[in-house]
């Protein structure tokens, strides 16, 4: 083999390296980042879960926006978020949860408006299981 096919080898195997490497970078983003890139950049920020189970939010809302949220929460981390939301927690474990505002960092014009609701989970530890739906309307 000659020094040039050497090279174009060596090239072209860097090449596909890369090409792998930014298809895995700018790979379609998790339900679950999603979630955490949604909640950085609000008000109350991004809260602590033991379990992350679904987030849905279409990709192209028309007239404003919105979301649905469930993960689970130790009892410590249910009361912490509580307090970040600025309620009491009975309020959140109640049968109808509690509606919540909650600042855009990116369009504070528009705030988000959060339906917060746990229910207590079926295991053993005392744990719970959040349900948010958000909506974020525009005029």
């Amino acid at each position: 083999m000659t020094a040039k096919a050497k090279r174009r080898l060596i090239l072209v195997g860097a090449a596909i390296f890369f090409l792998c490497v930014a298809w895995l970078w700018l790979g379609p983003p998790t339900p679950e980042s999603r979630f955490r890139a949604l909640f950085a950049n609000l008000s109350i920020g991004v809260p602590d879960y033991q379990r992350f189970d679904s987030f849905e939010q279409p990709l192209d809302a028309i007239k404003g926006d919105f979301f649905s949220l469930e993960f689970g929460q130790s009892e410590p981390q249910l009361r912490q978020f509580a307090t970040r939301l600025g309620v009491p927690h009975e309020s959140i474990v109640s049968l109808t949860g509690i509606w919540v505002r909650a600042n855009s960092r990116i369009d504070p014009e528009y705030p988000w408006m959060l339906k917060v609701r746990a229910d207590v989970a079926a295991s053993p530890d005392k744990s719970y299981k959040i349900h948010i739906e958000g909506r974020q309307p525009y005029n």
